[in-house]
């Protein structure tokens, strides 16, 4: 498997964004560009990396942009458990500009009582800005944690509204 990769930039911080050939793979904030590219080369261990600054990189994080914030038509190639696709999934319906809680996810998906496990799964996932896991909050009002950090979290969140 060939992984194709770029750094593009962002409002809110350059982003490693990486392809197969069935869509984008993964997508991370790189404040440090080295230990951006040796986390991605951790999740794929037997794949052979080419930098190209591949056309779908760009259109994904312009898409994302977008004022329509229209990230439906980007092809994904997403590897996780069911229950973690399942969560993904719903992360997808939240409409830009607005939040909800790991505890509305949870009941949403018919387990009210697995509040942890989506958190864990809101926090695996791998494309940052297209599966949009800054829309989730804590309960309590407060913004939560994010994989790069709550100010982060907390400008894309004000971008969105």
């Amino acid at each position: 498997m060939t992984v194709n990769y770029s750094y593009e930039e962002t409002p809110f911080g350059e982003v490693l964004v990486a392809s197969t050939d069935k869509g984008i793979c993964n997508l991370e904030f790189a404040d440090d560009r080295q230990e951006a590219l040796a986390e991605l080369k951790n999740k794929y261990p037997n794949a052979e990396f080419k930098e190209d600054n591949d056309e779908l990189h760009t259109h994904a994080i312009e898409a994302f942009l977008s004022r329509e914030n229209d990230v439906e038509g980007i092809p994904l190639d997403l590897h996780g458990t069911p229950f973690q696709i399942r969560i993904w999934s719903e992360l997808h319906k939240i409409p830009s500009g607005k939040t909800t809680t790991y505890g509305d996810l949870a009941r949403k998906i018919g387990e009210p009582e697995a509040s942890r496990a989506v958190g864990s799964a809101v926090g695996a996932n791998p494309v940052a800005l297209l599966i949009p896991c800054h829309r989730v909050t804590r309960s309590d009002g407060t913004t939560g944690g994010y994989h790069w950090g709550v100010d982060r979290k907390n400008k894309i969140l004000d971008w969105e509204k």
